[in-house]
Order: C-alpha cells, then structure tokens, then sequence
C-alpha cells in the first residue's frame, strides 16, 4: 500500500504557522511533513504531511490542528503509488561521455 499525502495551501504567514503546529504535533510519530512555495507572486504556498496506513485519524489531528489555530483550510488527499523511487530515477541515466572515456554508474 502506498502512502497517502494530506495537503494544503495557504499565505506564506500561514503556512510557516500551520508547518510548525504539525512539526510539533507529529513530532513523535514520525511522519515527514513539508512545505512548499508554489507561486511567489501571489504568495501560494502548500504544506504537505505523508502518512501510511489508516490516515483518517492522521487526518482528523490536522484539520483539528488547524482550527485550533484559527484557520480554515481545505485538506486533500494523494494516494501515492507503491514504487521504487531509487530504481525509478536511476532508469533515465545513460553512460556519460568524458574525452576518450565513457563513464557507468554503478547502477549499471
């Protein structure tokens, strides 16, 4: 089973506040939590919480999380696929000429 991502946007101001409130609340379990600038003009940002298993208690801790700070924001949801990211990326990489030489990653 893949992982599950929570997100939502909101100002710069917000964001860096909601990130820090569920930095500190998830603190403990462990869960990667990000936040992200999407559109700095218009002053977007999105703050991003992965999670396995049953999210909807994860869930409900965020949107309680954020009431609790005032705020009114949607939470979405992204179920990730289950796939080999390492193996994934290392697929586009080719051999790199260098002068006479023709250097491979170990991955090869």
């Amino acid at each position: 089973m893949g992982q599950t991502r929570l997100h939502l946007t909101a100002s710069k101001l917000e964001a860096d506040r909601i990130f820090a409130a569920l930095d500190a609340a998830f603190e403990d379990d462990g869960l990667p939590i990000a936040v992200l600038e999407l559109d700095e003009e218009k002053d977007i940002h999105e703050v991003s919480l992965y999670a396995d298993g049953d999210v909807d208690p994860v869930e409900a801790r965020v949107r309680a999380i954020i009431a609790g700070l005032g705020l009114s924001k949607p939470v979405e949801r992204e179920t990730l696929p289950d796939i080999d990211w390492v193996s994934r990326s290392l697929e586009g990489l080719k051999p790199v000429r260098a002068g006479r030489f023709l250097v491979h990653g170990s991955h090869d």
